[in-house]
């Protein structure tokens, strides 16, 4: 008898933790929702800002989301995205980009 009582006992905290677990589901997908908004903007931004300089890592959205996921995740920094090719000449963005604050941010990190 009290072995059976044990059980039971095991598992209400069983069905607790289960209980929880089910209640935070909702939440987790909340916040991953937000996440991938926030990484669809950015996607959005560097398509508009960067398609003619890298076509490879943001000629479309799907390529800009598949960069920013990589870099994002330490996974891989795509070739397109190195600051100094060795073959190729330093550029430093065109004239409608450098007037946006992301490229302000991105021009000071990089000369200094």
């Amino acid at each position: 008898m009290a072995r059976v009582l044990r059980v039971f006992g095991k598992l209400q905290q069983i069905r607790h933790i289960i209980n929880s677990i089910v209640n935070s589901i909702l939440p987790c997908t909340h916040a991953i929702f937000i996440c991938l908004i926030v990484v669809f903007v950015y996607a959005i931004i560097g398509v508009e800002a960067w398609r003619e300089e890298t076509p490879e890592a943001f000629g479309d959205l799907f390529h800009a989301i598949w960069s920013l996921f990589s870099v994002v995740t330490f996974e891989d920094w795509p070739p397109a995205l190195n600051p100094f090719p060795e073959n190729k000449p330093v550029r430093y963005g065109t004239k409608s980009q450098k007037s946006t604050p992301l490229w302000f941010y991105i021009e000071n990190t990089l000369r200094h």
